[in-house]
């Protein structure tokens, strides 16, 4: 335990992240109420999940155009504190590849993230590719998103370059649209100009809004590198292209919550749908590189600002086993940089928690924690009742 914390005035230090006095005796409180246990530190998974996440220093700040350089990522490695590739082949829009974590549809060479599709059987696919997610590992609100992109271009290829609410794909009241997507790149086989566009609607709904739509851009070749960029502030977004704004859309009046929380980064390529599908002159490998990926902070901010507290919505005090509940954790103030998540159950015998989303296993009480980067966290008691 000594690699992780060091007892300091007030608290301890993990991973250069002071956690104060108070939040260490809550947790301390928690565990000896529930297991008789005096162990005043934070448990150990707690401080491994912290310390992998917080990928921050104190020690000094890195800044691009005058902007703190929030996060960035230049590939030298698939580093696994900042990516997840995703393992899943059924889609509602027509795309028809299978996503797969093997080396042959995601790697990382030439300081470049790869993502290969391949014309291949495959779990009941003819192709497959790759999409890499940032979801609980690294999480953003408002700042400057970019990355260095190189696109394939063959008929077919849909690669993007987007964002997604910390909440899609449960089944809660925030699941896409609702939970908001941000577009910053999508572009279609050989098409000239690119999409930027925002997809958004009211809790419970889902049908789809969108804003936005295709970029005409000139003399851009999408088969070598371009830097694809939106600038999201609280109010609207810009989007850019090597520096250059294309389009300039408002925060959409009447579903703000769309974009009022924190959203994970994707890098995707697609196969068919939208572009239609391969045809005889596409090519069997096709391939998207990624030079990096970096977050800006807003304009004016200066230094790393750390939640205060997390205000934890959703969920019912009482589910049965083998149901699921929501919960939905932001923190606060609105302004914090640090926006991403960790959330751990005290028990995963009787609950398990992925994203929000907790699953009853067996009956009894349960706290499930929302944790941010500086220790910071909010604790949701539920009481499952057991199946007989």
């Amino acid at each position: 335990m000594e690699k992780y914390n060091k007892r300091k005035r007030g608290g301890i230090l993990v991973s250069n992240v002071f956690i104060e006095e108070n939040t260490l005796k809550e947790i301390a409180n928690t565990i000896r109420n529930k297991t008789g246990k005096t162990n005043k530190m934070l448990p150990k998974e707690m401080i491994n999940e912290i310390s992998s996440i917080s990928g921050t220093s104190t020690n000094s700040e890195k800044f691009i155009d005058g902007r703190l350089v929030l996060f960035e990522d230049d590939f030298n490695n698939l580093n696994l504190n900042n990516w997840i590739a995703e393992n899943r082949g059924n889609f509602q829009n027509g795309a028809i590849q299978y996503y797969t974590s093997r080396k042959e549809n995601v790697r990382v060479e030439n300081s470049n993230l790869i993502i290969t599709a391949r014309k291949e059987n495959y779990k009941n696919k003819t192709w497959t590719s790759g999409q890499v997610i940032s979801r609980g590992l690294q999480e953003f609100k408002y700042g400057k998103i970019e990355a260095r992109i190189k696109m394939p271009t063959s008929q077919g290829m849909w690669p993007a370059f987007w964002t997604l609410g910390r909440w899609y794909g449960s089944d809660s009241a925030r699941q896409w649209p609702s939970c908001g997507e941000i577009d910053i790149v999508e572009h279609l086989n050989n098409n000239e100009g690119y999409y930027t566009v925002l997809h958004y609607n009211k809790d419970n709904l889902k049908d789809d809004i969108q804003s936005g739509g295709l970029n005409n851009t000139d003399n851009i070749n999408y088969s070598d590198y371009n830097i694809y960029g939106v600038d999201w502030t609280e109010s609207g977004f810009d989007f850019y292209i090597n520096n250059i704004l294309v389009r300039h859309l408002d925060t959409p009046v009447g579903y703000e919550s769309s974009f009022s929380h924190a959203h994970s980064l994707l890098i995707s390529l697609q196969i068919g749908g939208w572009p239609g599908n391969p045809d005889n002159t596409t090519p069997d490998i096709n391939e998207m590189y990624v030079d990096w990926v970096r977050v800006l902070a807003p304009v004016g901010i200066n230094s790393r600002i750390f939640p205060t507290s997390i205000e934890l919505t959703g969920g019912n005090k009482s589910i049965e086993a083998n149901e699921n509940i929501d919960l939905f954790a932001d923190c606060k103030p609105n302004n914090c940089t640090e926006q991403t998540i960790t959330w751990k159950s005290e028990n995963p015998f009787i609950a398990t928690v992925k994203g929000g989303t907790v699953k009853s296993l067996t009956g009894g009480d349960c706290d499930i924690y929302a944790i941010a980067k500086n220790g910071i966290f909010a604790k949701y008691n539920t009481t499952l009742n057991r199946n007989y």
